[in-house]
């Protein structure tokens, strides 16, 4: 089944992956500079019309020049694979699976080109897309986006460093005041990755 891109599933996870990877490339030494990664995470998401805010968890996985896997395991279950150009979203307890193609829709491109080029291990391409600036705290930062498909959606990404120089959690502050917190744990750099993730997502 081909679909059009979900927008509440495929931006923060994407905008989270762009965003984590920029903050560790802006401090990192260019042979430092991060191309693979896998961490665990809990996102919540608050609503403007909502009194109460969204909880779930998951896994993160970049495999590399435009790989992605965005796996929720709680409390409902979702995978989002992405590979280059090419998707798949699959919701394990309805047993559906859906592709898509992200150039089909321009934001999807401009995000897809960020994620790209963030793993391709290219340092100094964060400063592209972003104006990054110190955020409220010490160790934290704002990253602004550049493009105006990408303002229209989110007006910025606020990041947090850990001591351990590893981004403890990336916010998502949309056009219009919702935010979505992915606090991250378990975060390794540049770790061997199995590249059956990036495939289709199976039974």
């Amino acid at each position: 089944m081909t679909m059009k891109p979900a927008p509440s599933i495929i931006w923060p996870a994407l905008l989270a992956a762009c965003g984590l990877l920029a903050s560790l490339e802006a401090g990192a030494q260019p042979s430092a500079a991060p191309d693979r990664l896998t961490a665990e995470f809990t996102m919540v998401r608050t609503l403007t019309v909502l009194s109460d805010s969204i909880s779930s968890s998951g896994r993160l996985v970049l495999g590399g020049p435009g790989r992605m896997r965005f796996e929720m395991t709680a409390p409902a279950r979702s995978i989002l694979v992405i590979d280059g150009g090419k998707g798949w979203i699959r919701y394990p307890d309805l047993n559906v699976t859906k592709s898509f193609d992200l150039g089909a829709d321009p934001v999807m491109r401009v995000l897809s080109e960020h994620l790209l080029i963030l793993t391709s291990g290219d340092f100094g391409k964060a400063g592209a897309f972003y104006t990054v600036t110190d955020g409220a705290k010490p160790g934290e930062k704002r990253l602004v986006p550049k493009q105006t498909e990408i303002k229209a959606l989110f007006a910025e990404i606020r990041v947090a460093m850990g001591p351990n120089g590893v981004v403890s959690w990336v916010e998502l502050v949309s056009a219009g005041g919702d935010t979505t917190r992915l606090a991250f744990k378990n975060v390794k750099i540049n770790p061997p990755i199995d590249a059956s993730l990036f495939e289709k997502p199976r039974p």
